[in-house]
């Protein structure tokens, strides 16, 4: 695959993206490990009810204070209703409320003292730069709960940053008896099978994950990379579209949607893409310059001019901005004085067995013929 740094790619525009998780907050949704009795509970029900609130509205904040009233009116009704602690200590952190999240925990421990999730998400609320610290809750976790779904997502992710594919894999099985509607656990999951190109098997998993939640913008874009492997172009930038729309700011989609477009000359649907991906993560350099490759697909070139100068001065150890200049000044703008001393800058840079050098020299003396040529 080449690089959008270099030109309008005939490739793939870079290696699309693809996130491991990493201290991501579990998703709601944990409803039990099976039906407890024929007949649910009073406490049961509210929490059912409480979780379909949060189902059915579009943003968690929305229906965040019923839901806390009827999980707080479960729990009250059975202290050992583990699930309702749960959902309102994730309910509590993610909006915002440690301290209320850090006292339910304290109280569904005390009520609940061999509950595995509790203990695991206790590492959530601890310094992650304790890492020995927050190992030892997901340890105490699995050692009181082997079927932990928080503690079991943790391992599956430490597995899949040691590209330890058949332990993520187990881990994540593990997860999902603990809560079968655990996204990060399809997500960890399918992400093994897609590393050990089993993608029939990623997909399968992907999209049972997308059953409980169909607009999660991760598990889009993974079956969006899913879909390229099985050469089902369309059908991928419909997921990556669906990704983005379902989550703007998810990094990883952006940078595919862009770069798939890219690949294909829509060059005002990756600019949108990479102008977005670029303001969530302002230090990622691929999305800053595939920006400027966009702008000058369109022939904006001074925009682009601007965008590859800008690279320069937050890339200044970096190579790549400086070929884009070379690049746009000599092909596209036809500045050859201009050009010849960017692209000078750029081969200064190069060792002798870089794999540009040669192209580099050749350029160079292609564009000193051309300023030659142009006198005379």
């Amino acid at each position: 695959m080449s690089s959008p740094m270099n030109s309008i790619p005939k490739g793939m525009s870079f290696l699309l993206t693809i996130a491991i998780l990493a201290w991501v907050l579990p998703a709601q949704g944990q409803t039990g490990r099976g039906v407890q009795t024929f007949v649910p509970s009073e406490s049961q029900l509210k929490l059912e009810s409480a979780m379909q609130i949060l189902r059915e509205s579009s943003t968690i904040q929305m229906g965040a204070v019923k839901a806390e009233a009827l999980m707080r009116e479960a729990i009250s009704l059975d202290p050992n209703q583990k699930r309702a602690y749960y959902n309102l200590i994730v309910l509590l952190l993610k909006t915002d409320r440690q301290a209320e999240a850090k006292s339910v925990l304290d109280e569904a421990l005390k009520n609940n003292p061999d509950f595995g999730d509790a203990i695991a998400l206790t590492a959530y609320m601890q310094d992650q730069s304790s890492r020995g610290e927050t190992d030892a809750y997901f340890q105490e976790a699995i050692s009181q709960d082997s079927m932990s779904s928080v503690a079991n997502n943790h391992m599956a992710k430490v597995a899949l940053e040691k590209k330890d594919w058949q332990s993520a894999v187990l881990h994540s099985r593990k997860a999902l008896v603990g809560n079968p509607e655990s996204i990060n656990a399809y997500l960890n999951m399918a992400i093994a099978y897609y590393e050990q190109r089993q993608y029939d098997l990623a997909i399968l998993v992907a999209r049972s994950g997308l059953r409980h939640d169909s607009d999660n913008a991760n598990l889009l874009n993974l079956e969006g990379l899913i879909l390229l492997k099985k050469d089902d172009v369309k059908e991928a930038l419909s997921r990556f579209s669906r990704a983005v729309t379902a989550e703007p700011g998810n990094l990883e989609a952006q940078l595919n949607a862009g770069a798939l477009t890219l690949n294909y000359n829509d060059f005002e649907s990756s600019l949108k893409h990479f102008d977005a991906a670029s303001q969530i993560d302002p230090s990622h350099m691929e999305a800053l310059l595939s920006k400027g490759v966009a702008l000058r697909g369109l022939e904006r070139f001074t925009e682009a001019e601007a965008v590859f100068k800008e690279g320069l001065k937050r890339f200044p150890n970096e190579s790549q901005p400086q070929y884009n200049l070379c690049i746009l000044y000599h092909e596209h703008m036809n500045q050859y004085e201009t050009a010849l001393v960017e692209c000078q800058k750029y081969a200064n840079q190069l060792s002798g067995e870089h794999p540009k050098k040669e192209e580099m020299v050749k350029r160079i003396e292609g564009i000193q013929s051309t300023i030659e040529a142009l006198k005379e």
